[in-house]
C-alpha cells in the first residue's frame, strides 16, 4: 500500500503559491460586493434598462433624426455641401441641445416639486422621477463619449467631464443626494447656446447675428450656472456630507461610494475652470469670431 501513496516533495511552497491567488480573489470579490451594495437601485433591472434605452434613443436621434432635420432647416444645398466631419459635429450638437433642454426641465421639476421621500430626507430620499432622469443622463453621456470619439479624439477635458457625469449620476441612483442631482442637471443651461453657435459655425454661418448672440449668451450662462451657482452648491453639498459623516444616528450607505463622491467634484470643477479660461482667453484675443472650446 505504501507504494501507492503520493507524497508532494514541496507541500508548503505549493500551498504558499496558491494562497495569494485565493486571497486576492476573495478580496476582489468582497470589493465588488461592497461596490454593488453601494450602488443600490442603480443596478436594478429597471434602471439598467432605462439607461440602455436612453443610450439607444440618443444614438437614434443623432444618426437618423438630426440629418434630415438640419437639412430641412438650413436647406439641402447648404447641408450637402458640408464635409462628413462637419455634418457629424452638427448632429452631435443638435442631439446635445435636445438632451440639455430635457434634462434642465427634469432638474427644475425635481427641485420645485420634490417627492415626499426627498422632502423627508434630501440625502437618501427616493423619487421615481429623479431615478428616471438620472438614468437618462447616464445613457446620454455614455452616448456622448462614443459619439465624440467615433471619428477623432475628443480631448481629455471632454472625457473627464463625461466620465465624471456618468459616475456621479450612477451613484445618485442608490438613491443618494437626489436634490444635488437635480441641481447638477441645471449645469446644462449653457449647452443650447453652445450647440447653436457650433452648428452655425460648421454650416458656415459665422457672420449671422444668431451666431454672435449665442456665443455671448453661452459665456454668460456658463459662468452663472457652472461657476457662480456650481461652486456654492458644491460647498453646501460638502457641508451636508460632513454633517452626515459626523451624525452618530446615521451611517453612510457605502464608505467606498461616499469617498468617491467626495473626490469627484475636484476633477469636475477643474474642467469647468479650464473651459471658462478658454472662453475668456478666446474672447480677449480674437473677439466674437474666436474658435469655440
Amino acid at each position: 500500500q505504501a507504494d501507492h501513496i503520493f507524497v508532494c516533495p514541496h507541500p508548503l511552497p505549493a500551498l504558499a503559491r496558491r494562497r495569494p491567488f485565493r486571497s486576492g480573489g476573495i478580496a476582489m470579490g468582497a470589493a465588488l460586493s461592497a461596490l454593488s451594495a453601494g450602488l443600490g437601485d442603480a443596478l436594478t433591472p429597471g434602471q439598467v434598462l432605462t439607461t440602455g434605452a436612453s443610450f439607444m434613443t440618443w444614438l437614434t436621434v443623432q444618426r437618423i433624426v438630426t440629418g434630415p432635420l438640419l437639412s430641412l432647416i438650413f436647406g439641402h444645398r447648404r447641408w450637402s455641401s458640408r464635409t462628413d466631419e462637419q455634418r457629424h459635429r452638427c448632429s452631435i450638437s443638435l442631439t446635445s441641445c435636445c438632451f440639455s433642454i430635457c434634462t434642465m426641465a427634469c432638474g427644475c421639476i425635481g427641485l420645485l416639486f420634490p417627492s415626499p421621500g426627498v422632502v423627508a430626507d434630501p440625502i437618501y430620499g427616493h423619487s421615481g422621477f429623479v431615478q428616471f432622469a438620472t438614468a437618462n443622463t447616464v445613457g446620454f453621456f455614455l452616448w456622448n463619449m462614443l459619439a465624440e470619439n467615433s471619428n477623432a479624439w475628443g480631448g481629455f477635458a471632454n472625457l473627464i467631464h463625461h466620465a465624471s457625469c456618468v459616475i456621479s449620476f450612477i451613484m445618485v441612483q442608490h438613491p443618494f443626494s437626489p436634490r444635488i442631482a437635480c441641481a447638477l442637471m441645471l449645469f446644462e443651461a449653457s449647452t443650447p447656446a453652445l450647440c447653436t453657435f457650433n452648428t452655425l459655425r460648421n454650416l458656415g454661418l459665422e457672420d449671422s447675428a444668431v451666431y454672435r448672440i449665442s456665443r455671448v449668451l453661452f459665456a454668460v450662462l456658463f459662468f452663472v450656472f457652472r461657476l457662480a451657482l456650481g461652486i456654492p452648491l458644491t460647498l453646501l453639498w460638502y457641508m451636508d456630507m460632513y454633517a452626515l459623516a459626523n451624525d452618530p444616528q446615521r451611517q453612510v450607505h457605502s464608505t467606498t461610494i461616499f469617498n468617491i463622491s467626495l473626490f469627484l467634484p475636484i476633477p469636475f470643477l477643474g474642467v469647468q475652470f479650464y473651459w471658462f479660461w478658454l472662453i475668456a482667453r478666446a474672447a480677449c484675443r480674437k473677439g466674437p469670431h474666436a474658435k469655440a472650446v
